[in-house]
């Protein structure tokens, strides 16, 4: 898009001069950490580019891609079901395509149009996982152009843009209630919480992930004994697992539903080093957490 602005509209030596120094201040720190660092950054992007992208398997479907993904997550953006997500997309590009052929499309509805389309190619040959997380971008966009939409139906028929109106804003916002109401892990959370003091009263707990897969359960149980003082890196072992990577050795302490996913907590007083190394289990404590996300490069074997 940034591309596509300055072709459309050239500001002048002057703003591209301010607009690279705004576009460059962010990554400065990065550069300042590869430049005493080894250039770790940037090797890892060259690594991932050259050989890492190749070691993984990424479904790369065209009609997966565009009839799958992007219905599904235009239709929880707007707050609809996929079958309404389908016909949403549908009439916004050819009223797209309609008001282009006329040249009747303004220069940011050009730039917004061809810079998102532009990222949704360069998406289906990014080998990665098909994350919601890398199209957060795109949320705005889907509010636009269905207003956009909106407001070209608004010149022939009034009454059926309003009725438009008022079903993609009533959609939108059942969208984010349901959003909103399935985000609220605490109850959960605090069930494990409680039934961990009943089972050992007066101890204080470390809380291991196996494999990393139930980090949503763990991290949050780690952080609210952290809350009530009762974490700490050598208390006594405990593991959240899914039921499929759960080990049946261990004895059962309880389960609980978070965010969709069906955690088990476990007893690992019984496992030794070996054991928690060899089956993948990770410690979560926040300073743990810290270490890993935060501090991670301070003790890196290549970093030092």
């Amino acid at each position: 898009m940034l591309i596509l602005t300055v072709l459309l509209t050239w500001p002048g030596i002057k703003v591209l001069s301010k607009l690279a120094l705004v576009w460059i201040t962010p990554f400065l720190p990065l550069l300042l950490f590869d430049v005493e660092h080894k250039w770790w950054n940037i090797s890892k992007i060259i690594d991932y580019y050259r050989f890492g992208q190749y070691q993984i398997y990424v479904p790369n479907r065209w009609l997966t891609y565009a009839g799958v993904f992007w219905p599904s997550y235009w239709a929880k953006v707007s707050g609809f079901f996929r079958p309404t997500a389908y016909l949403i997309m549908a009439l916004v590009g050819l009223a797209y395509l309609y008001q282009l052929f006329k040249q009747k499309l303004t220069k940011p509805l050009i730039i917004y149009g061809f810079g998102w389309a532009t990222a949704i190619v360069w998406f289906r040959y990014f080998r990665a996982e098909r994350n919601e997380g890398y199209v957060v971008y795109a949320a705005p966009l889907i509010i636009l152009f269905s207003a956009w939409l909106i407001s070209q139906i608004k010149t022939k028929y009034y009454l059926l843009s309003v009725t438009a109106a008022g079903l993609l804003l009533t959609g939108n916002l059942y969208g984010q209630v349901k959003s909103a109401s399935n985000v609220n892990i605490r109850p959960n959370i605090d069930r494990f919480q409680h039934k961990l003091t009943s089972y050992q009263s007066g101890a204080k707990f470390a809380v291991y992930d196996r494999l990393f897969f139930s980090t949503g359960c763990s991290i949050s149980l780690s952080l609210v004994l952290d809350d009530y003082q009762l974490a700490s890196t050598t208390g006594y072992p405990v593991g959240i697992c899914i039921d499929k990577t759960c080990p049946s050795k261990y004895p059962f302490i309880d389960t609980q539903i978070v965010g969709g996913v069906v955690c088990n907590l476990v007893d690992l007083s019984s496992a030794n080093p070996q054991d928690i190394q060899s089956e993948g289990w990770v410690l979560v404590s926040p300073s743990e957490v810290n270490r890993m996300t935060v501090e991670w490069w301070k003790t890196e074997p290549s970093l030092q």
